[in-house]
Order: structure tokens, then sequence, then C-alpha cells
């Protein structure tokens, strides 16, 4: 079982003792110029993996609105 303990940013709290469930996990994080990489693993298996596209245009934006204000 579990409450919410915050809602911005997100988070629960268990309502039971998890000494006992606990496990090693790596997070790797590959962050590149177009795209981040979030990957969190135990011994043999992957749990989680993500990849998030950054926005590329927000340079285009800027110059795009700079020229209307002209």
């Amino acid at each position: 079982m579990a409450e919410v303990a915050k809602l911005e940013p997100s988070a629960i709290k268990l309502l039971y003792d998890s000494a006992e469930y606990t496990r090693p996990i790596n997070l790797g994080v590959d962050a590149g110029s177009k795209a981040v990489g979030i990957s969190a693993a135990a011994e043999k298996e992957e749990l989680y993996a993500a990849e998030v596209k950054l926005r590329t245009d927000i340079v285009d934006l800027l110059s795009t609105r700079k020229a209307f204000r002209s």
C-alpha cells in the first residue's frame, strides 16, 4: 500500500517497511545533442528505458520572432 506524499513533483510514500525488498539498481544517462537516453537496470534485467528527443527548432523560432519586431 502507498499514499500520495506530494502532487508536484509527484511522489508516493510506502505504508510498509521495504528494507527486505531492496536491490541495487544502476542508472545510466546518455546526454546527446539531439536526444537524451535514460536506463535503469538491475544485475540481469533492464527495468526502465526511455529516450527523450530534444527540440531543435528554438533558434529558428527566436530568429523569426526577432524579425517580426524589426
